[in-house]
């Protein structure tokens, strides 16, 4: 971990340059408090664990690491992954964590240079009642597919209106439909899914893997609110 923290701040974990005069008209807030940070976050595990109300995990242990050395407040906001990209876009977080970049969330986001998360697998589970498999991409055709609302994967997954979709709030509520029989599979970072299955003997004895998955060549990034007003806060996080 410290080494990963020393990457990100001898990198520039947030670059002074990203711009600060871009359009704010849907902001509902403006956020000028540069002695705080407003920091968004959805269970992601293990990058972001809520347990209790309570948050931890490889992306806040960071956030925090920055927030002491700068001596600014952390609030730490939990929500659902959908709401948190929407609470971004209208102010009332500064900073989300894990994010794929595409041009509609750049129309309210600032992404941080460089990426923290350097590709990632794309995989699919089924219910290991299921008889039948996903060997490759057409299969997804023959099944009813869950995924958490807002989450995107890669281009051809997430713009194809072919394959039946149904969406959830969040993993918990995921990976229930799966074992309820709701949906036949379900789609996530491997990472992610591979870790939370893992730890849950439930989730464990009755979830498998497919074979088919796709290296997801987009990057994993911190983004921060274009509705925020920080350029001096963002320049001190890039010396630290």
């Amino acid at each position: 971990m410290k080494r990963l923290l020393f990457f990100l701040f001898m990198c520039g974990f947030i670059t002074a340059a990203q711009s600060q005069d871009s359009d704010q008209s849907e902001c509902e807030i403006i956020n000028d408090n540069a002695k705080e940070i407003n920091l968004a976050v959805a269970s992601f595990e293990p990058w972001m664990i809520i347990k209790n109300g309570q948050a931890s995990g490889i992306d806040i242990d960071i956030v925090q690491e920055i927030a002491k050395r700068l001596k600014v407040k952390l609030n730490i906001i939990i929500c659902n992954w959908n709401d948190c990209v929407e609470r971004s876009r209208l102010g009332s977080v500064d900073l989300l964590p894990n994010l794929l970049k595409t041009p509609a969330r750049e129309a309210f986001l600032n992404y941080i240079e460089p990426p923290y998360l350097v590709g990632t697998y794309r995989s699919f589970y089924m219910n290991t009642k299921n008889k039948f498999s996903i060997e490759n991409y057409d299969d997804l055709n023959d099944y009813v597919v869950g995924d958490v609302t807002g989450a995107l994967h890669f281009p051809k997954f997430d713009n194809d209106g072919t394959i039946e979709k149904r969406y959830f709030e969040n993993t918990r509520q995921l990976f229930d439909a799966l074992l309820s029989g709701e949906v036949d599979a379900v789609i996530g970072q491997r990472s992610v899914f591979d870790y939370t299955i893992k730890k849950d003997d439930r989730l464990n004895q009755a979830i498998t893997k497919q074979r088919y998955e796709i290296y997801a060549q987009g990057d994993g990034y911190f983004a921060s609110s274009k509705c925020n007003n920080k350029p001096l806060l963002w320049a001190q996080f890039e010396k630290k």
